[in-house]
């Protein structure tokens, strides 16, 4: 297919490029057949080729009935036992890629045997773990393992294959060279029996040739087309984004872009119509305010740090944060490696496979920060731009654009308010505050505002040095800047309060600064939960105003510590070893409880932010040996362990909050036992609604292939789902979704709030509140203000159960025991302390 002709906007010219980059990488490692435009063809033809494969292959083999040499009994009867769908997605591929290859109907044949002879392969694993304990099933474990490791097909059939003989795996069904040729002659002769519309194999000289007919070229770049402008590539505009008034029609200033945004995120056709009532009614006028806000924010890009970015590179100085300039070496090959034990020939593989992975990793970094440095570029031409917003189903406000301040350190350091106001000297002392938070040298974000104040006051001389603008006499990279801030938490962030705070100290109070300042909740889902239930246990993430900051990690770090100290688990000696920083480790486990992770998820969370850092540093040989053992096996069970003392010490420290979730996920198992969502409107009027439905559809992959096409279930339905609720993903879903919706709700009452006093520059991230430093005062009060308003004017817990009464059936006999349950779950929090909790939002 060819690019489009037609002048196209920006959105879909991105579209088209990206579009492609992946036909071409697709094309690389798996074939021409498949890419996109492959897929596209096999996607529509595909269900009757299978048919008529089900039909052929349904029928007694004879003899008589002649085919190619090799096509006998045994041929048939193991290519019977292959699913029709995967013989003719394994037909289809192999004819498209003849077809962009110029290979002949023989080639064509050959190649189509030798993909079903990896079928058969995939069918023979499967048997293999018939009737096998998951943990003793290879299949599953072997494709996941290769995919992560392996880009290209030949790696990953031939890694599937050794890994197979190693666990022990022998294929007795095999076709000989001959048969595996018939069968494939067998599987293109029935595609070009049941799809004549789409190929043709006519007979050119001495060769029988392989075409697609016109008719199926024209459709596929007419699917194409359609493809591409469904899905654009949304990008910062010049000019505002359309203020949302409506379910459609803001958004993109593109008027092609904005026909393919909505308001809400959703594909719920139930969803869209109560968003739509709420809308009409102005129930949602609210949210519609805030999010038009929100996107109405003028930026620009900070130079400064977009040069710094650049010389680091040309430098070649790493920073964290950054994709990292080099690969990790792989090591040497072991001598005598035929001579090691089973355990130390696994250890070697383990170590070179995670360099290939992490390797592969920066490859994708690298591109992703090149391509952003490209847009920074762009945009730093422009005296300002705007990215568009919507909200997700929860109502949570998402940009359109990938390039946007909700990303990672680097890429929110490079923007600035376009409207700037002059710092004044509050703003110069919140600027101070904000500066020592991005920097959290020895956690002084975690002390009390005098004391990050007085932090960035004894080290005003380094950071001086750092906002250095003639870099001939010092600046940001000289050796004794770049061992200060490349230290920081958050590195660029922290180099750009540096700036903005040594201009404004030179230029005094009228020094015109546009730098966000963030303040982030305190551990916010613990927070919300907290104030719904109103528990004691507030101060723990600091809802209640006191001189003291609190920490709901460190605390849940030291609980869990003390619980592990009691345990009698050979591993906890290992584990209480460990030097490095206790408070991390726990971090991402409590915060992620109030949205909904449990022991599985948490311990994959220690393997991916504790065990694997590690691993790399051993490999960097910045360590001598790994702090939790030497083997894969030893890390698992390290991770399971601080998982488990985890999640037992969270429940301990707050416990109404877990109940209240618990309530929750009662509430929607409870509908989807009658077959409804769990619903409710949200405090900012938007429909809210847990709806879980099983995908109408399945995936066709052929063995290690990345794509495939959808195969549909019975019944289908008109929005692509089932009718029945997903009860398991509803339940599990619920508590955090219902969080989410909570904080979801504060932030957009805040930005509302906020602009009903004259403050319009917003740079949010779902609970963190941005705003320039002239603001940062009043604008912190707002906060807490409107947090405050919202759990007075509503009971959120009572609201859903309320909701959920009138949706259940009138005789349920459990919902007697939610109204006691919801009853149980009130402590004796003043709501109004929060109004002088400096350290709730800080």
């Amino acid at each position: 297919m060819e690019p489009m002709t037609a002048e196209l906007s920006p959105e879909l010219q991105a579209a088209e490029e990206r579009f492609y980059r992946q036909s071409e990488r697709a094309a690389k490692q798996f074939g021409h057949g498949a890419t996109s435009a492959a897929l596209h063809i096999a996607q529509g033809s595909y269900e009757r080729l299978a048919a008529a494969l089900d039909a052929e292959l349904g029928k007694p083999f004879s003899s008589n009935a002649g085919g190619p040499k090799g096509w006998d009994a045994k041929a048939h009867r193991l290519l019977a036992t292959i699913p029709p769908d995967q013989i003719a997605l394994v037909a289809l591929n192999c004819a498209l890629r003849g077809v962009v290859d110029e290979e002949d109907y023989t080639a064509i044949c050959e190649k189509a045997g030798e993909y079903l002879k990896h079928e058969l392969f995939s069918v023979e694993l499967s048997l293999h773990d018939e009737g096998k304990k998951k943990k003793d099933q290879i299949k599953e474990k072997i494709e996941r393992w290769v995919k992560q490791r392996h880009g290209g097909l030949k790696q990953r059939l031939q890694a599937a294959r050794s890994i197979a003989k190693k666990e022990g795996f022998s294929q007795s069904a095999q076709w000989t060279p001959t048969q595996r040729i018939a069968v494939g002659h067998f599987a293109i002769d029935i595609l070009l029996r049941a799809l004549p519309d789409l190929f043709e194999a006519p007979i050119e000289g001495d060769k029988r040739v392989f075409r697609v007919t016109e008719d199926a070229n024209k459709a596929a770049e007419a699917a194409l087309q359609e493809h591409i402008r469904r899905y654009p590539v949304f990008l910062p505009s010049e000019e505002p984004p359309v203020p949302w008034s409506d379910f459609k029609g803001g958004g993109p200033v593109d008027p092609a872009a904005r026909k393919l945004v909505t308001l809400v995120r959703t594909r719920h056709k139930e969803t869209v119509a109560a968003v739509r009532r709420a809308i009409a009614d102005g129930s949602m006028q609210p949210a519609l305010d805030a999010v038009s806000a929100v996107q109405a924010v003028p930026w620009r890009i900070n130079t400064a740090i977009l040069n710094v970015m650049r010389e680091c590179r040309r430098r070649g100085i790493d920073v964290e944060g950054l994709p990292p300039l080099h690969n990790l070496p792989m090591p040497p090959p072991v001598e005598d490696y035929d001579s090691l034990s089973d355990e130390e020939k696994k250890l070697v593989r383990v170590e070179r496979a995670a360099i290939k992975t992490a390797n592969n990793s920066f490859v994708v970094d690298r591109m992703r920060f090149e391509g952003d440095m490209e847009t920074a570029e762009a945009l730093s031409r422009l005296e300002q731009f705007y990215i568009p917003h919507n909200l997700d189903w929860r109502g949570r406000e998402y940009p359109l654009c990938t390039f946007n301040f909700q990303r990672g350190d680097y890429v929110r350091s490079l923007f600035l308010f376009k409207d700037a106001k002059p710092i004044g000297e509050e703003g110069i002392e919140w600027l101070k505050v904000h500066l020592a938070n991005c920097g959290d040298f020895g956690k002084v974000s975690k002390k009390t505002f005098d004391k990050r104040i007085k932090w960035t006051d004894d080290n005003l001389e380094r950071i001086k040095d750092c906002a250095t603008k003639d870099w001939d006499c010092g600046g940001p990279l000289t050796p004794e800047a770049l061992s200060f801030w490349t230290q920081a938490d958050k590195p660029f962030l922290f180099l750009a309060a540096c700036i903005e705070l040594t201009n404004a100290l030179a230029y005094g109070p009228g020094y015109v600064c546009g730098l966000p300042c963030s303040w982030d909740g305190s551990c916010s889902g613990a927070q919300h939960l907290c104030a719904a239930t109103r528990s004691e246990d507030a101060w723990k993430v600091n809802l209640i105003g006191n001189d003291e900051v609190h920490d709901l990690y460190t605390i849940v770090g030291n609980a869990a510590k003390q619980s592990m100290a009691r345990a009698k688990d050979p591993m906890v000696s290992t584990i209480l070893a460990y030097d490095g920083d206790w408070r991390k480790v726990f971090k991402r486990n409590t915060m992620t409880t109030f949205y909904g992770s449990k022991g599985f998820g948490m311990a994959q969370q220690h393997m991916d932010d504790l065990m694997e850092p590690l691993s790399r540093e051993v490999m960097q040989k910045k360590r001598a040996k790994h702090p939790f053992g030497q083997t894969r096996k030893e890390h698992h069970a390290a991770s399971r362990l601080l998982a488990a003392h985890a999640a037992a010490a969270i429940k301990g420290e707050i416990p109404l909050a877990i109940k209240a979730m618990e309530f929750i996920q009662k509430l929607s198992a409870m509908m989807a036992h009658e077959g409804k969502p769990l619903e409710w409107t949200t405090p900012i009027g938007l429909p809210w609604s847990n709806r879980y439905h099983d995908p109408v559809t399945e995936r066709v992959n052929l063995w290690m292939h990345d794509n495939g096409v959808r195969r549909p279930f019975r019944p289908v339905v008109a929005d692509g789902y089932k009718k029945t609720i997903n009860k398991n993903h509803s339940v599990n879903g619920s508590a955090p979704n219902f969080v989410h919706a909570c904080d979801a709700a504060h932030l957009l009452r805040t930005v509302n709030a906020a602009r009903a006093e004259g403050i319009t520059q917003f740079a949010l991230v779902h609970d963190s509140f941005g705003s320039i430093p002239s603001h940062a005062a009043r604008f912190r009060q707002i906060i807490r203000e409107e947090f405050v308003r919202m759990y007075e004017e509503h009971d959120v817990l009572t609201e859903v159960l309320e909701q959920a009464k009138c949706d259940l059936d009138e005789h349920n006999d459990k919902l007697s025991a939610l109204v006691d349950m919801r009853a149980d779950l009130t402590g004796k929090l003043n709501i109004k302390e929060v109004l002088s909790a400096e350290y709730a939002f800080a």
